[in-house]
Order: C-alpha cells, then structure tokens, then sequence
C-alpha cells in the first residue's frame, strides 16, 4: 500500500499555484480530470489522488492503464473517487472504482478494481 504525502502535495501546491500565471478554476479541473473540484486545492488533491491509483495498476487482463481515469467528489464525505468512466471491457460490464480519503490512501471498491490494483487494501 503506496501513502500520499499530504503535507508534501500541500507545499507542492502552494508553490505551483503561486509560480503560475494566474488560471481558473476550470483549468485545473481540466489537468487533474476532475468533474466538480470546488477550489484549486481540491483540484490538486484530485490530480494526486488519480496519480496515486494509477501508480497501482499492474499489468492486468482488462488492459487498463488509467490514463482515462476521471475523479469525482464524494458527496457523502471527505475524499473523492477515482473511476474509469469506460464499463465494457471485452464485452463484460464492470466498473472501476476506488475511494480515496484526505489521508492519501487508495482503496478498491470492488473486484475489478482489486484486479487492476492488487496492492491496494
């Protein structure tokens, strides 16, 4: 299980929105694929939090790479959702998903998703 360095990704943060011609919102939703990150930071945590899935996958049956990943908010919480917006692969209908809190830790929410990424709990 692979930890996102939070106070590390804040600093990055900072330091980037700071250096930066001045964007919008918008863009930076564009880069982290984000759909509806209310503020630059939470765009940031987006971008990360896509990294960090993508950096479990391994070689695996359903071709999955995650350059197509999006991220959602979680509407119930803290966090967001990483997903692939694709559901057939080969003909079979499967969704991936993971959750991942402000901690910086990815999880799987169901099998295909473990599948792709069988080092995240």
């Amino acid at each position: 299980m692979r930890r996102l360095n939070i106070s590390a990704c804040a600093l990055l943060t900072v330091l980037v929105a700071s250096s930066c011609p001045a964007q919008d919102l918008t863009e930076y939703r564009e880069r982290a694929k984000s759909e509806d990150a209310q503020t630059i930071d939470e765009a940031f945590f987006h971008a990360n939090a896509r990294v960090l899935v993508i950096s479990n996958i391994e070689p695996n049956k359903l071709r999955v790479g995650g350059g197509e990943f999006r991220v959602k908010r979680n509407p119930a919480g803290e966090g967001c959702f990483v997903y692939d917006p694709r559901t057939r692969f080969f003909g079979v209908k499967r969704n991936l998903v993971w959750w991942v809190p402000k901690d910086g830790t990815a999880y799987p929410l169901n099998s295909p998703s473990k599948m792709v990424t069988p080092a995240l709990n």
